[in-house]
C-alpha cells in the first residue's frame, strides 16, 4: 500500500453537542425502532433471539446480553447512515460485529480512536472529527514537495509503518515529507486530548539531503510548521533526552546501536532554538513510552504575554 494523500481520505463527519461529545450513539434517533422497522431486521431478531413457544423475543438494543452489537454490519447498513454507524461504533467499548467491519474497512478512523485512547484515555466524538479534518488538512506550500500519511499497524503505537515496511514510526502517525516524489523526511506524532505530541522528526537517508537547500528553515521547524497549519496551536514536542531513553529502551536486552555521537546529535535537535516557537514549562500529563513532551507556544503570543 502506499501511503496515503491527505486529499485523498474520503471522511466528511460533523460534530455533535457537547452533551454527547461522550455518548455519540444518542444523536441515533430510535434505533430499535427503525431496525425492526426493516423486513430483515426484523426477521433476523425473530430468527435469532425469537421463543419457540411464545411470541416475542429476548433482544434488547442496548441490553446486557441480546443487543445490538451481535447484528451483522449488512443489515445495520440498510437501517442506518454511514456516519450513524460510527458514532454507534464510537459510543461502545465493546467489541461488536459493527466494530470488525470498522478495523477491517476503515482502520485509518480506527488508528485516531486508538491514539485518543492511547494518548491520554478518552473517546471524544468531536474530537476525532476535528483531528480527521486536520489530517486532511496538512500539506506543504513549497514547490516540489508534498505531504503523505502514515501509521503504525492496527493497535500499536511505537512500531512499523503500515505503509512503508522498513518505516519505524515513533508515533501512532507519521507525516512523511516528499521531494520530488521521493520520501526525505518522517515526523512521528500522535493526536491525543491534549493536542499533537511529536515524537520523531527523521531525515530518511543519512546523506545525500540535497533538499535540504530548498528548505527556507531548518526541517524541525517546517515539520513544526506544518502540523501547526493543520491542527492549530496544540504543539508538544519530545525532549532529546527522553528520545534517547526511549530509543534504548527499544533495543531491550539486545545490544544498543546507538554511539555516543548519535545521543548528542539526537538531543541537540529536539532541544534546539525553533524559529517560530518557545517552549514552555508545562509538561504533557501522559509520558508514552517514556517520552517527555513539552509545551510549544507562538513566539509572537510568548512575547504579547
Amino acid at each position: 500500500m502506499e501511503p496515503i494523500r491527505p486529499c485523498d481520505i474520503p471522511y466528511t463527519l460533523s460534530r455533535v453537542k457537547r452533551p454527547h461529545l461522550k455518548h455519540p450513539a444518542e444523536t441515533v434517533s430510535d434505533p430499535e425502532g427503525r431496525f425492526r422497522a426493516l423486513p430483515a431486521g426484523a426477521a433476523y431478531i425473530h430468527e435469532q433471539y425469537g421463543y419457540d413457544d411464545q411470541p416475542g423475543d429476548c433482544f434488547s438494543w442496548n441490553g446486557d446480553w441480546h443487543n445490538w452489537r451481535s447484528l451483522p454490519h449488512e443489515l445495520l447498513a440498510q437501517v442506518f447512515s454511514f456516519e450513524e454507524l460510527l458514532r454507534l461504533w464510537h459510543d461502545s467499548v465493546i467489541m461488536s460485529k459493527l466494530s470488525d467491519w470498522v478495523d477491517e474497512q476503515h482502520p485509518f478512523l480506527r488508528k485516531i480512536a486508538y491514539a485518543h485512547w492511547h494518548y491520554g484515555f478518552t473517546s471524544n466524538w468531536n474530537l476525532l472529527v476535528d483531528h480527521l479534518n486536520a489530517l486532511k488538512s496538512l500539506r506543504c506550500d513549497l514547490p516540489d514537495f508534498e505531504v503523505r500519511i502514515t501509521h503504525t499497524r492496527t493497535i500499536n503505537t511505537a512500531a512499523w509503518s503500515e505503509h512503508i515496511r522498513d518505516l519505524y514510526l515513533d508515533a501512532s502517525f507519521g507525516l512523511l515529507l516528499y521531494y520530488k516524489g521521493e520520501h526525505v523526511l518522517t515526523v512521528g506524532f500522535a493526536p491525543s486530548r491534549h493536542g499533537v505530541l511529536v515524537a520523531q522528526v527523521q531525515l530518511r537517508q543519512k546523506k545525500g539531503n540535497r533538499f535540504l537547500y530548498k528548505l527556507p528553515r531548518h526541517y524541525l521547524d517546517i515539520a513544526l510548521g506544518i502540523l501547526r497549519d493543520a491542527f492549530g496551536d496544540c504543539l508538544w514536542l519530545v525532549t532529546g533526552e527522553s528520545t534517547v531513553a526511549a530509543i534504548r529502551r527499544v533495543y531491550g536486552k539486545e545490544p544498543c546501536k546507538l554511539t555516543a555521537d548519535d545521543e548528542t546529535r539526537i538531543s541537540a535537535l529536539y532541544s534546539r532554538p525553533l524559529a517560530e516557537f518557545e517552549r514552555d514549562s508545562a509538561v504533557a500529563p501522559h509520558k508514552h513510552e517514556g517520552r517527555v513532551y513539552v509545551r510549544l507556544r507562538a513566539k509572537a503570543a510568548v512575547r504579547a504575554a
